[in-house]
């Protein structure tokens, strides 16, 4: 026969700020919807609710419930509310292989073209970097550099390209 699993009931008790600034929180409209729900897990929580009816009501997991009180018993509110910053990607290319990139744009096309083309431009970066690079990347390190000149024109300070 089996025994039914008892629900996890984490008696939590908020202090007064930290329950006023959850409830100001709640009612002002300026976050994310994760601190949102952060936040109404703690205050249920608070209200002696278990886990298993806050994910019910929350629509959320009880991992999610639990890491939420975990987060705020070991970081406080800033810790359970809010993430972490992210890394992110790493760039594509370093400064000294964007300058090669912008040099090579810059630079008369192969004999026999009339232009560079995306294509062109890639096959010919990853040749000089030596390492394999997406035309979709150098399309974007393009077109960043080029909303950066364009910013430089209007400001007054040139576009910084010399003419070959």
């Amino acid at each position: 026969m089996r025994q039914a699993k008892k629900t996890r009931r984490t008696k939590l008790v908020l202090s007064e700020d930290d329950r006023r600034k959850l409830e100001r929180l709640i009612h002002s409209g300026d976050n994310n919807a994760r601190v949102f729900n952060r936040a109404h897990v703690l205050l249920a929580l608070d209200d002696g609710f278990d886990n298993k009816i806050i994910s019910g009501v929350l629509l959320t997991t009880r991992t999610t419930v639990a890491r939420t009180l975990k987060k705020y018993l070991a970081e406080g509110l800033a810790g359970a509310l809010y993430d972490d910053c992210r890394p992110g990607a790493p760039k594509a290319f370093r400064d000294g292989e964007l300058e090669a990139l912008r040099e090579l744009a810059n630079s008369a096309p192969p004999a026999g073209r009339s232009r560079w083309t995306g294509r062109l431009l890639t096959e010919e970066i990853g040749k000089i970097l030596r390492k394999p690079v997406s035309r979709e990347t150098v399309r974007q390190a393009l077109k960043a550099e080029a909303a950066s000149l364009a910013a430089r024109a209007r400001q007054g300070r040139g576009l910084g390209i010399s003419a070959k």
